[in-house]
């Protein structure tokens, strides 16, 4: 029989992940899992997608088999990735089309979106770099400018905005769902990309999601995604972040490898300094990594009241954030 303590932590251990389902419905195994595991956050991708009228029903089945308010998030980043289209033809040559962006983010919220897991800050300080495709804007400060409105609209539409992939991946060549990033990048450059972090941080962003690579300047050792001098020390505690810290996913990328387990890199995650750690893909390899994870909690005092610090962040995230959806709503 399991102790109220034991039920409290299995609670707060699903706080903190971020699944993703298979299709275009949710499975009868997949309703079991969601049920059981009680997430923090359903991450939405186009596999999930047939029509406006078909995911608006997934997005509300979803938040009923979850017993508290959960996220649902999805990647839609104006003139980059994309998972519905709801911004196409957002840019022209450069320039944004904000009444195409405006009505883009209207149809996210009408869907039921909570977070969007964009804009990307990822400026191209080495126009080589993997990611330079995914940035519309051409300059610097038109860059900043543009993120500064992308965000104010979401929050005006009442959505999260997350800024990504800290501390900056525009430096790399090397894609990260292919192999890790690791370039020397200079004093100034990387300055320049945490100022961008900086600005979208003041301009009312309220996730940030880290990035599988290696930043020599901080940490040679540890990607950011396992780094605490990167994630607590240098986003929380120096540039006092004080919103919710996301993971990108840790299932179906090089980070996740033969030395490190699916389990073992969410703890290092959790231990870094995130809130939420992202499983994006296979629900089904995604409960044992809960399993596993929680039974290394039950071992460990330190982690677990980590865990229980951390849930207790996202609720109180939670309970600020819907009980404004819903009373303006009203």
């Amino acid at each position: 029989m399991q102790t109220s303590s034991e039920i409290n932590l299995r609670n707060c251990l699903g706080e903190v992940f971020v699944v993703g389902i298979s299709g275009h419905k949710i499975t009868e195994e997949e309703e079991v899992i969601m049920k059981r595991l009680q997430p923090g956050g359903v991450i939405l991708y186009s596999r999930n997608f047939k029509d406006y009228n078909q995911f608006k029903t997934l997005i509300g089945n979803i938040r009923g088999l979850v017993g508290h308010d959960i996220f649902i998030m999805i990647d839609e980043e104006p003139g980059g990735a994309q998972r519905l289209g709801v911004f196409d033809g957002g840019f022209t040559n450069g320039i944004p089309k904000w009444e195409v962006i405006n009505g883009g983010a209207d149809k996210l919220k009408d869907l039921g979106i909570d977070v969007n897991l964009a804009p990307v800050l990822d400026y191209p300080f080495d126009k080589s770099t993997f990611i330079r495709k995914r940035i519309p804007v051409k300059d610097i400060d038109n860059f900043r400018k543009f993120n500064r409105s992308f965000i104010s609209i979401l929050k005006e539409k009442k959505m999260i905005a997350t800024l990504k992939h800290f501390p900056g991946m525009g430096f790399f060549n090397d894609d990260p769902h292919i192999k890790i990033p690791q370039q020397s990048i200079d004093d100034k450059t990387f300055n320049d990309s945490l100022l961008l972090f900086r600005d979208g941080i003041d301009a009312g962003a309220e996730f940030v999601m880290s990035s599988h690579a290696i930043y020599e300047y901080i940490d040679k050792d540890y990607i950011a995604t396992f780094s605490s001098k990167i994630i607590n020390d240098l986003l929380i505690e120096e540039m006092r972040f004080n919103g919710l810290v996301i993971t990108d996913d840790l299932s179906d990328m090089p980070v996740s490898n033969q030395d490190n387990t699916h389990s073992a890199i969410g703890i290092m995650a959790l231990q870094a300094g995130h809130h939420l750690i992202t499983y994006s893909h296979q629900l089904e390899r995604t409960a044992m990594v809960y399993d596993e994870i929680l039974s290394q909690i039950m071992m460990d005092k330190v982690l677990e009241e980590s865990i229980l610090n951390k849930c207790k962040a996202i609720k109180e995230f939670k309970g600020h954030y819907f009980e404004k959806n819903n009373n303006d709503i009203k």
